[in-house]
């Protein structure tokens, strides 16, 4: 370990982690190793006698410098190999020592917001994924160290491809396997799963009256079970989405307290409180002005309409039917026009059902096109679907819907959407 970072060998060990965590807060501070700064400062190190022939024994990496050396050129050093191709060799036997040394089965190391680097960032952080997973050993019992990355989807992250000019591929489901953490709004568990997310918190929060003996239930804090409902299922299986919703309402809840005088009177969240939350959470968080274009709001706002003329006009149909059809949030379109609403994916508006953790149904004819979905928030809130039956909607008709193989909805052509008409008029 002491000689991955230039470190003398007869110091000690409290000595070595406090060098190791000065390497790391000046590298942190002074991280510039663009290509064209990587080869400037190894010719410098070259030449002031700065061994950079980096590899150990055990990995084929020397990080050598001399006993007089100061931080800041183990630091310039650290930040060459770690920039030089075999960075890989250098974490991986750093996590082997650390292996070493703690007695440890594994290291899992997360990296989050990758796409929220610039193209040349998410480049960089593919191929230390890509170097890391090819360095591994066949037997994935034995290999020390893992990572998970998390990104946001393909429309908003840049997987480098040859295709594209790139000097290598990353595949998803090769390079890395892919689990999606926003869950299916028709998998059987959904609602029980955002109870028990809202149980465990009130158990935590026991010692404050929530529950008996501190065993609390989603009872305690909603005054109906369409309340619940409404805030499990227009967070759109998006965990911090709920609980988002769950303090927006809370606060409106609060505001209401205030204008109550009678004392020891109980009051919970209702569906007037959610319906608030929800409006806060799609303008604020969805729906954000600095984040989508004009263009991109007229598109959303004539999917919208076409979503809600429909079903309004099947509700009308419906009365006196013996099987009612569902109201509908889905659509397909072809894939060729997915980068029209890729913005829209992006901030959670338009979700692609390919990329949930769905439980499949498929009828003998398949769909036309990709099959996408309406964000059930702002369905709601905008008036895609009727207010007043969305929690039998959230409840019954989407997943009745899915167990149909998706039977029921539209088939948009976006080329005919008035958003995305070229104007005839020559400028």
């Amino acid at each position: 370990m002491k000689r991955l970072f230039g470190i003398k060998s007869n110091k000690d060990f409290d000595s070595t982690i406090k060098d190791i965590k000065q390497l790391n807060d000046l590298l942190l501070h002074k991280l510039t190793y663009s290509p064209q700064n990587i080869t400037i400062r190894t010719l410098e190190t070259e030449k002031q006698g700065i061994s950079t022939n980096v590899g150990l024994e055990s990995a084929g990496v020397s990080a050598a410098v001399s006993s007089d050396q100061e931080i800041e050129k183990k630091a310039e050093l650290v930040g060459v190999t770690l920039s030089h191709e075999n960075a890989a060799e250098f974490i991986r036997e750093f996590f082997k020592q650390l292996k070493i040394m703690l007695g440890l089965s594994y290291s899992l190391v997360l990296i989050d917001e990758c796409s929220e680097a610039s193209k040349e960032g998410q480049i960089e952080v593919f191929r230390l994924l890509k170097l890391i997973r090819g360095a591994a050993g066949a037997d994935i019992q034995q290999n020390y160290l893992y990572f998970v990355a998390a990104v946001y989807p393909p429309e908003a992250t840049y997987y480098p491809s040859k295709l594209h000019g790139d000097s290598f591929n990353f595949e998803l489901g090769n390079d890395a396997s892919v689990d999606y953490l926003q869950l299916d709004e028709n998998l059987e568990e959904y609602e029980s799963f955002f109870s028990a997310l809202t149980e465990k918190r009130l158990r935590y929060l026991g010692g404050n009256g929530f529950g008996v003996g501190g065993r609390g239930t989603i009872d305690d804090i909603f005054d109906s079970d369409k309340a619940f409902t409404i805030a499990a299922y227009t967070a759109n299986g998006i965990p911090r989405r709920y609980i988002e919703i769950l303090k927006q309402a809370y606060d409106n809840l609060h505001q209401r307290a205030i204008g109550i005088k009678e004392q020891g009177q109980i009051i919970k969240i209702s569906v007037r409180d959610i319906e608030s939350a929800v409006q806060t959470v799609v303008s604020n968080n969805i729906l954000v002005q600095n984040k989508l274009t004009d263009k991109e709001f007229k598109l959303l706002d004539e999917l919208v309409n076409k979503l809600g003329r429909r079903n309004r006009k099947q509700e009308t149909e419906n009365k006196g039917k013996e099987k009612p059809v569902p109201a509908i949030v889905y659509f397909t379109m072809s894939r060729s026009q997915i980068l029209e609403i890729s913005n829209l994916i992006t901030q959670g508006a338009i979700h692609d059902k390919g990329r949930t953790r769905v439980r499949k149904f498929y009828r003998d004819e398949a769909l036309q096109g990709e099959l996408m979905s309406l964000d059930l928030a702002v369905a709601f809130h905008n008036g895609a679907i009727n207010k007043t039956r969305a929690a039998e909607i959230f409840k019954k008709d989407l997943k009745e819907n899915a167990k149909s193989g998706y039977e029921w909805c539209s088939d948009f052509n976006l080329s005919k959407f008035k958003a995305l008409k070229k104007s005839d008029t020559a400028v």
